[in-house]
C-alpha cells in the first residue's frame, strides 16, 4: 500500500488504529483538528490546578488497554475501592470487604442496603470476575436496573448505592444502560482501581501519540470533506490521497463527513470545579448522592487521589451533574451547588472557590435494552471505516477496542 492510511481524529479510538497500523508496518497519517490529541480525554491547566474535561477516571483493569498504555509512567494516584453515601443526612461508608477487609464492619453496619444485600453484592462480584464479563448472555437486553432487581436488591441499596454510583459512570440517572455493560464495568472495579495520571486524564493519549512514528500526528488539521475518489481535503484546501481512511471522530462530526453514518443518542453531563482549603478533609472515596436530591449525583475529591492536580495549599473537588439537570446553565445551578456543599461538608464549603464549568452534551453515547449490539467498527464502503467508542461502548475501553478492530479489518482488507 503505497498511500498511508488516513486516519480523521486523534480521539483514543483513532490513536489506537495508528497505533496498531504503526505496529504492522503501514504508513499512516493522524488528522486531528484540535490543537492536541485525546479528543474528550483532555486536560487543561489553571493557576496551578489540573481540570480533566469532564470527570472520568482511568481503570486500570481494561483490557484493551493492556499493552498500550504504560501504567507505571503515568504515576497514577487512586480513589479507595468504595464509596461514601450521603442518605438520612449523614454519611456512611461502602467499602469493598474483600479490598479493605478492616472496614467490613463499618460496612455492614452501614444502613446503605440490608446485610442481604451486602451479600449479594459479593456474589455478583464472584460472579462477574470471570473471564469474559462483557460475552453475550441471555440478559442482554435488558436494562442495569432491572439486572439488579431481579437480583433481589432492596429499593435501599439501589437508590443508595446503584443509582448514583452507576448512574454517575454511564451518566445515566434511570440505570436504563444494558446489563452487558453493567456486567463488564462492575468487573472492571472489582478487578483494579480507579486511578487519575500524575498529568491528567490527557497524559492517556498524549502517550499513546508519543507512540508512534515521527511526523505521523498532525494537530491544528480540521476535515472539510472525505471526496468520492478517497482524497481528504482539509479546511486549508490541501489534499491528502488515502486508499484507506478511517473516521474515528465523535459521532456527530463523523455524521457531517458520511451523513447517512447512524448516529446514536448521548448522555450530557457537566462538571462544575471547586477549590477548597489543603486542610479540607476527604478520604478518597468517591462521594454518592444517595438521597436523590442533588444537583450533584457525584462529588470526587480529585487533589486526595492525585495530590498533582492542586497546588500544595489547596484542593480540588469535581461535581459531577447528569441527567437532564446537565444542560441547565451554570449560572442556576451554581447556588444549588453550593448549598449542596454546604450541606454535605459543612458551613465553610459553600464560598469554596469556582473554578470551571465544563458542559458536554455529548459525553457517552446511550445505549438502551432493544438495541443492536454495537458492531465495534463499521466498513462503509471499500476503503472507508469508521471506528469510536459510540460503536464499542461508552468508554476509554470501548474507544481503543474500536480503533484496534478497525486497524485489524484494514490489515485482513488489504494485505
Amino acid at each position: 500500500m503505497k498511500e498511508p492510511v488516513v486516519v480523521i481524529g486523534a480521539g483514543l479510538a483513532g490513536l489506537r488504529c495508528a497505533l496498531r497500523l504503526a505496529e504492522a508496518g503501514r504508513p499512516t497519517v493522524v488528522l486531528e483538528a484540535a490543537d492536541r490529541p485525546g479528543g474528550r480525554v483532555r486536560t487543561d491547566g489553571r493557576d496551578g490546578f489540573l481540570l480533566d474535561h469532564g470527570f472520568q477516571v482511568f481503570l486500570t483493569a481494561y483490557p484493551e488497554a493492556k499493552g498500550v498504555i504504560d501504567l507505571p509512567s503515568l504515576a497514577a494516584g487512586a480513589f479507595l475501592p468504595g464509596a461514601r453515601v450521603r442518605r438520612g443526612g449523614a454519611w456512611h461508608d461502602v467499602h469493598d470487604p474483600l479490598r479493605r477487609p478492616s472496614k467490613l464492619p463499618a460496612s455492614l453496619a452501614s444502613p446503605v442496603g440490608t446485610l442481604a444485600d451486602k451479600l449479594r453484592i459479593l456474589h455478583l462480584r464472584h460472579t462477574l470476575l470471570g473471564p469474559a464479563p462483557d460475552q453475550p448472555t441471555e440478559e442482554d437486553d435488558i436494562s442495569t436496573l432491572d439486572f439488579l432487581r431481579d437480583r433481589g436488591f432492596t429499593a435501599s441499596m439501589l437508590e443508595g448505592f446503584f443509582r448514583p454510583f452507576m448512574g454517575g459512570v454511564f451518566l445515566d440517572p434511570e440505570l436504563r444502560t444494558p446489563a452487558r455493560i453493567f456486567r463488564f464495568v462492575f468487573a472492571m472495579f472489582a478487578r483494579g482501581l480507579a486511578v487519575l495520571p500524575a498529568r491528567g486524564m490527557g497524559e492517556i493519549p498524549a502517550q499513546i501519540a508519543r507512540s508512534l512514528p515521527r511526523d505521523t500526528l498532525r494537530t491544528s488539521e480540521p476535515v472539510e470533506a472525505i471526496e468520492a475518489d478517497g482524497r481528504v481535503r482539509l479546511a486549508s484546501g490541501e489534499c491528502i490521497r488515502g486508499r484507506t481512511v478511517v473516521i474515528a471522530t465523535d459521532a456527530g462530526s463523523a455524521a457531517r463527513l458520511v451523513p447517512d453514518l447512524p448516529t446514536p443518542g448521548h448522555h450530557p453531563t457537566t462538571t462544575f470545579y471547586f477549590a477548597a482549603p489543603r486542610e479540607t478533609a476527604a478520604e478518597p472515596l468517591l462521594h454518592l448522592d444517595g438521597e436523590g436530591r442533588g444537583p450533584a449525583t457525584v462529588i470526587a475529591p480529585v487533589s486526595a487521589a492525585q495530590g498533582s492536580y492542586a497546588p500544595r495549599d489547596r484542593s480540588l473537588f469535581a461535581l459531577s451533574v447528569i441527567g437532564p439537570q446537565a444542560t441547565a446553565p451554570a449560572s442556576r445551578l451554581l447556588p444549588e451547588l453550593r448549598s449542596q456543599l454546604e450541606a454535605w461538608f459543612g458551613p465553610g464549603a459553600g464560598p469554596w472557590d469556582f473554578l470551571q464549568a465544563c458542559a458536554i452534551p455529548r459525553a457517552l453515547p446511550a445505549e438502551t435494552p432493544g438495541t443492536p449490539r454495537p458492531p465495534g467498527m463499521l466498513r462503509l464502503r471499500t476503503g472507508l471505516y469508521a471506528c469510536g467508542d459510540y460503536m464499542c461502548q461508552g468508554s476509554i475501553n470501548g474507544a481503543l477496542r474500536s480503533g484496534r478492530l478497525a486497524a485489524e479489518a484494514i490489515l485482513r482488507d488489504f494485505p
